[in-house]
């Protein structure tokens, strides 16, 4: 028996919840990243169905209790409820801000004239404390004079109801004890409602708190994708920061052959896939090799050890760089055509900074990177072309093939070799 019973207490659960989503987000985008504008109209929203629904089961109570009475209290809530609707429609066809006003006015006329029947015995005037609860969250992000505009408002329906709309000016008149009832009734309704609204607005603080740590992690992530965790680092520490001198670094770049005659036979999306395909495969061994991807430049890609982060073995790290990327290239085909690509690298002195303030890159300047740029420029398809200083640090680990001396463009006679091998 008790199965059943849960079964249908679950479901009634969250068929009630999906309702009050649907209710919630009426003329919402949730596509948007206007996060203020969606709250508010969420909560405009919650309150007109609130405002709807709440004076319809007080007339249930007034019906049952004394219709003749209290028929005057019945049709101000019924139309108060009418008006109150409304607001869901406005945020339905795109007036939210019309919505906004009337769900601020409504209920407080609405109260008015509950409390002129009444009189502020039953305790229908605090019901303005609720209303400018409401105000408070629905305007929070308005100008400072439209908040305070409508707070005044209901502050000032309340005082008047205090001071004039005495059980002695009461049209309806009221046995004392029925008064108290009410005065319990409305009492309890204005604190269960402030704190739902304070239990609404809780959750949209802990949602907002949640979507700037969010926008924090990406924008973070993309900031990462621009500049190396060091320099965006020294970056916050000193905005002023733009340059450094590195003794020693190891500077490669690659070249993919053939890549116009390529770009000229495949489509545009194939050529941008293959491309971003083969640059992501680089990008993983320089992290592999604990290197930093500087750029690329069409497609060619360059690549630094030793740099913004010192390390002793950078140019051992770039040679085996190097050798897995002439090693995973083998295995890709454009129109059945085998891609090759030409590496070189040199280690020298570079100067490395951040340049510029609009779209900003980390860059590096100096003897290495022209020269390594030659090396790779004057190199062969499927070949890592190296300088004499390569070739002198790493020859007791790695195999070299003499390529002689030969005239370097704009270095002049160079003595080169290829880079065959680990030993």
């Amino acid at each position: 028996m008790n199965q059943p019973l849960n079964n249908l207490f679950h479901l009634l659960f969250y068929k009630a919840r999906d309702f009050w989503v649907f209710i919630s987000h009426i003329g919402v985008d949730l596509s948007s990243r206007d996060y203020r504008k969606s709250r508010q109209i969420t909560l405009a929203n919650q309150v007109s169905f609130m405002g709807t629904i709440i004076p319809q089961l007080y007339n249930l109570f007034y019906v049952a209790y004394d219709y003749e009475r209290l028929k005057p209290v019945i049709l101000v809530n019924i139309i108060g409820s009418s008006v109150n609707f409304t607001v869901m429609l406005f945020n339905q066809y795109g007036r939210p801000h019309l919505g906004k006003l009337i769900i601020a006015i409504s209920p407080n006329i609405q109260i008015f004239f509950l409390t002129y029947f009444m009189s502020t015995a039953s305790g229908m005037h605090l019901l303005h404390i609720m209303m400018i609860s409401f105000i408070f969250f629905l305007y929070s992000n308005e100008t400072k004079t439209l908040l305070i505009g409508m707070i005044v408002f209901s502050l000032s329906l309340y005082i008047f109801e205090y001071v004039y709309f005495t059980p002695d000016f009461s049209p309806i008149i009221l046995d004392a004890i029925t008064l108290v009832v009410f005065y319990i009734m409305i009492s309890l309704t204005v604190f269960l409602l402030v704190m739902l609204f304070f239990a609404l607005f809780y959750k949209e603080i802990q949602y907002a708190e949640l979507q700037l740590e969010n926008e924090h992690r990406r924008s973070e992530s993309l900031l990462l994708n621009i500049l190396p965790e060091e320099i965006a680092a020294k970056l916050k520490d000193n905005p002023s920061f733009t340059a450094e001198e590195f003794d020693s670094v190891t500077i490669l770049f690659a070249d993919i052959v053939g890549f116009t005659e390529i770009a000229n036979k495949v489509d545009s999306t194939t050529l941008v896939d293959r491309l971003n395909e083969i640059f992501t495969m680089f990008d993983s061994l320089a992290d592999k090799h604990g290197l930093e991807k500087i750029k690329t430049i069409g497609d060619a890609y360059m690549v630094a050890g030793g740099v913004p982060k010192p390390m002793s073995n950078h140019t051992e790290a770039v040679a085996r760089m190097a050798l897995d990327m002439i090693e995973s290239t083998s295995h890709h085909y454009i129109l059945e055509q085998q891609l090759n690509v030409r590496i070189g690298f040199h280690t020298g002195s570079v100067i490395a900074g951040v340049i510029g303030t609009k779209k900003f890159s980390y860059d590096i300047w100096g003897d290495a990177v022209n020269t390594a740029s030659r090396l790779e420029s004057h190199g062969e398809p499927g070949r890592i072309h190296v300088s004499h200083a390569v070739y002198e640090i790493l020859k007791d680990e790695f195999e070299f093939k003499s390529r002689g001396e030969m005239s370097i463009k704009g270095l002049g006679i160079m003595k080169t070799y290829y880079l065959t091998g680990i030993k």
